[in-house]
């Protein structure tokens, strides 16, 4: 996930989208590089956050959340305002496809994964 969020926010430094429909409430801010940086950033901190043993992990779990959130209200206010019609849409698609899933993921230990999968070698599930 971390590896992910870095590439995202390296994609609008490298291959920054021509507008930035949706996003006015961040960019009025800060310019579209810096909100970037905060994707690039967070995903730093999880990527090294992912090798802490469960319970220690879950500052990555919060910094993971604060990028998708940041861009979900800025899409869902824009939607709300009639700034950005598809805005709605993408509110919910960020607090479900992300939000949502790092939230369910910070809350099942690693020994409670499926029991037909293999012992020790996985997360490490006793054997």
């Amino acid at each position: 996930m971390g590896i992910g969020k870095t590439c995202f926010g390296a994609s609008f430094i490298f291959e920054p989208p021509l507008g930035t429909q949706g996003l006015g409430v961040l960019t009025a801010r800060a310019p579209l590089h810096c909100w970037a940086w905060v994707w690039i950033l967070a995903g730093i901190g999880v990527f090294v956050s992912a090798w802490l043993p469960f319970a220690r992990d879950r500052w990555g779990f919060v910094i993971a959340s604060v990028p998708p959130t940041m861009w979900a209200f800025a899409y869902g206010w824009a939607g709300l305002v009639g700034d950005y019609a598809r805005g709605l849409w993408l509110f919910v698609w960020y607090m479900t496809s992300h939000c949502g899933v790092i939230w369910c993921a910070q809350r099942v230990p690693p020994e409670h994964g499926s029991p037909d999968l293999p012992g020790r070698a996985i997360e490490g599930r006793p054997g």
